[in-house]
């Protein structure tokens, strides 16, 4: 029988060897694309998210999986569903760091602690339950800080507290779009630096749903909002909040309690509405038809 030549066995082997390498590339590429995901389950030696002991962590890749899987990045989807007895306990979240997104679901019941001077970076997606027990260390410094820079007008990055209140936040995403899907209620300060922030969802062709942006702090806070019109704004708190910008109000603004400083900045009530000022004094006030009480 005729022998293939060596020239041809080279041949051979050269292209078994770059279907056995592509053929790792893509069971590779698999694995990583399965494993984005951190399932919340608890089990290692403190309830830390960053607890990491011999390579046991507190995460897994699956719900109700093993708890070997790495820490949260910021391409990983965090998720707590309270599959088990464990995936339902206590979790803290006790230094700064930076995930793709968050959601929270109504089997996970336990405490959900976020530290004093720990910035919450989220990279996509919020999704908070209404039973939601999700606690504040610190008013302000337990902060989150939207930053994603793929939402698009179409399909933006959404944000959805369940009615929790926030600490600090920031949405600072170049060229992203953020939306909110329930009313944000914050305790701290509200900057937007980068980024197309609405303040209402789109359910369809003119139909929207408009929420509220809901200040209850005590102190000094600040509201920039960057060039974004809030469809609803209430202050409920005692402190006092400064604008750092012109701010436009499609709906109402109410001021029940503290004080609300616009300082020299225009304030534009751009819809029908009402304006509750509190006792505020404006000094730059544009309004369209608007009934306003107590200017």
């Amino acid at each position: 029988m005729h022998q293939p030549n060596s020239a041809i066995k080279n041949i051979i082997y050269f292209i078994s060897l770059s279907i056995f390498i592509a053929m790792g590339f893509f069971v590779a590429s698999f694995a990583y694309t399965a494993s984005n995901d951190r399932y919340w389950v608890g089990g290692c030696t403190d309830a830390t998210w960053k607890c990491n002991n011999a390579g046991f962590t507190n995460w897994a890749i699956s719900s109700g999986g093993l708890n070997n899987a790495p820490v949260p990045t910021y391409n990983n989807d965090v998720i707590f569903d309270g599959a088990t007895q464990l995936g339902n306990s206590a979790s803290t979240i006790s230094q700064s760091i930076a995930i793709h997104s968050l959601t929270i679901k109504p089997k996970y019941t336990a405490q959900l602690t976020h530290n004093a001077n720990v910035m919450l970076d989220i990279n996509g997606n919020l999704q908070l339950d209404p039973a939601t027990n999700y606690v504040l260390v610190s008013p302000t410094s337990s902060a989150i800080s939207f930053t994603s820079t793929t939402g698009t007008e179409s399909n933006p990055t959404t944000i959805n507290t369940g009615g929790k209140t926030l600490g600090d936040v920031t949405i600072d995403g170049s060229d992203g779009y953020f939306a909110l899907y329930g009313d944000l209620t914050i305790s701290g300060s509200f900057s937007k630096s980068n980024g197309t922030f609405y303040t209402y969802k789109e359910n369809g062709i003119s139909d929207k749903t408009y929420y509220k942006m809901i200040f209850t702090g005590t102190g000094n806070h600040t509201i920039t909002s960057g060039g974004s019109a809030f469809s609803n704004l209430i202050q409920n708190g005692t402190g006092t909040y400064a604008l750092q910008d012109d701010l436009t109000v499609s709906g109402n603004l109410t001021i029940n309690a503290g004080k609300f400083d616009p300082g020299i900045n225009k304030v534009t009530l751009a819809g029908v509405g009402s304006l509750t000022s509190g006792g505020s004094i404006f000094y730059n006030l544009i309004q369209n038809p608007f009934e306003i009480f107590g200017v």
